[in-house]
């Protein structure tokens, strides 16, 4: 199940103060290796790790040299750019998507 049909199914879900109850059911709905966890130690890992995630951008954000790879002079990088250096990296054509649209 995606998120936008459990907040569709489960509408008490999508009040904030039910967000990490919510998170953790949907995992445990979608990986069978931690439906026997019980829902209050999932929502306490579930609560950890976005702590944990929030940490890491502020981390990252007031200290530029320990960016990684997707950064591009303190920003990040779009998407499309990654995608585009990777494929000229293992051989595609600098623009080769929009050549159909060429006349």
């Amino acid at each position: 199940m995606n998120l936008l049909t459990y907040l569709k199914e489960y509408p008490l879900s999508r009040e904030r103060r039910h967000k990490n109850r919510a998170l953790s059911n949907l995992t445990q709905m979608n990986h069978p290796s931690v439906r026997g966890v019980p829902k209050e130690v999932m929502t306490e890992i579930v609560t950890e790790i976005l702590s944990l995630d929030r940490q890491w951008r502020k981390i990252l954000e007031e200290n530029e040299d320990m960016r990684g790879n997707d950064y591009d002079g303190g920003k990040w990088k779009l998407k499309e750019q990654l995608e585009q250096e990777h494929q000229m990296k293992v051989g595609y054509e600098s623009g080769f998507n929009q050549l159909s649209t060429l006349k």
